[in-house]
C-alpha cells in the first residue's frame, strides 16, 4: 500500500471513529456550526416568535444529542421544529383561554344571561363589588327630589343640598355658571334633574343586581378555563401529532448514530486485520 493510500485510510479511519465532541469547548463549536445550516429555522417561526429564542433552544440540543455530519444536524433540528411547535401549542391554549377569561368577555356572558342588551349592557366596571357610599349618595338625592315643592334653585339650595353641590360641581368642571350649565338642557333645571334622578335610579338597580353578576360572573370564569370541546379536541390531535413528529426523529436520529458507529467499527476491524496480516 502507497503511503498516500495509508494516510488517504487513516483519515478515513479517524472520522469514522468520530463520536461527537467530549469537552464543552467542542461541543459549543459544534452547537454553533449546526446552527449555521438551520435549514427549517426560517420557515417555523412566525410574527411574534424570537429566532434568537429559536436558535438557543437548537443549540442547547445538539450539545445534548451532539449530532455528527449533516444528516444528524439536520435530524436534530427537526427535533427543536417539533418541541418549538409544543411550545407553541402550550402559548396557544394559554391564549385561548385568557381571551375566554378576560373582562369584557365574562361581563358579555353576565349581560346576556341577565338579558341585558346595547345601552343596559355590563361593562369591565361592574365586575366588582358595588360601591355602598355611591348607593347610599343616590338614595339621598332620590329622596330630596321627591321632597322638593317646587323646581328652581333657591328650593334646591335649600332643600337639595346634595343635588345642589352637584349641578355646581357639574357647572365648574364645563367652566360655567350654574345658569349657562342648565341652559345645555331641555327645559333648564327640570331636563338636569330628569336627568340626574334616571341616573341614579339606574345606579341603584345595578347596585341591586350586583351580587347576582357576581355571582355569574364567577361561574363564567370557572365555565370559560375549560375550552370548548372542538377547540380541546383540536389541540389534542395535534399534540398527539407533534408527539408522533417527536418520537420518529429521535428514533431516526438514534438510527443514524448507531449506524455511524457501526461503520466507525467496521472500519477499526479491518484496519486491525490489515495490521495483523503486515506484522505476519
Amino acid at each position: 500500500m502507497s503511503i498516500s493510500e495509508q494516510q488517504l485510510t487513516a483519515n478515513r479511519t479517524n472520522a469514522l471513529k468520530s463520536t461527537g465532541p467530549k469537552t464543552s469547548n467542542s461541543k459549543a463549536i459544534v452547537s454553533t456550526n449546526a446552527t449555521k445550516h438551520a435549514i427549517l429555522s426560517d420557515r417555523i417561526l412566525v410574527d411574534g416568535e424570537k429566532p434568537a429564542e429559536f436558535r438557543r433552544l437548537l443549540e442547547e440540543l445538539n450539545v445534548a444529542l451532539a449530532p455528527v455530519g449533516i444528516v444528524e444536524a439536520t435530524l436534530v433540528e427537526r427535533v427543536a421544529v417539533s418541541m418549538w411547535r409544543q411550545r407553541r401549542l402550550v402559548r396557544a391554549e394559554t391564549a385561548a383561554l385568557a381571551l375566554a377569561t378576560q373582562p369584557k368577555k365574562i361581563a358579555d356572558d353576565v349581560s346576556s344571561a341577565l338579558d341585558l342588551y346595547s345601552i343596559n349592557s355590563l361593562s369591565e366596571a361592574d365586575l366588582v363589588p358595588f360601591d355602598r357610599d355611591e348607593a347610599k349618595w343616590c338614595e339621598g338625592v332620590i329622596e330630596e327630589f321627591e321632597k322638593l315643592d317646587a323646581f328652581d334653585l333657591k328650593e334646591l339650595q335649600r332643600k337639595a343640598p346634595l343635588i345642589h353641590r352637584q349641578l355646581k360641581s357639574d357647572a365648574d368642571s364645563d367652566g360655567e355658571t350654574i345658569e349657562e350649565h342648565l341652559g345645555a338642557f331641555d327645559r333648564g333645571l327640570h331636563g338636569y334633574l330628569a336627568e340626574l334622578i334616571r341616573w341614579c335610579r339606574g345606579e341603584l338597580e345595578k347596585a341591586r343586581i350586583r351580587p347576582k353578576v357576581l355571582q355569574l360572573a364567577e361561574h363564567f370564569r370557572a365555565r370559560n378555563l375549560l375550552l370548548p370541546g372542538h377547540v380541546l379536541q383540536l389541540f389534542m390531535r395535534y399534540q398527539t401529532m407533534l408527539d408522533n413528529q417527536l418520537y420518529k426523529t429521535l428514533r431516526a436520529l438514534r438510527e443514524a448514530q448507531e449506524w455511524r458507529l457501526k461503520q466507525s467499527s467496521s472500519v477499526d476491524d479491518a484496519d486491525a486485520s490489515e495490521i495483523a496480516e503486515t506484522a505476519a
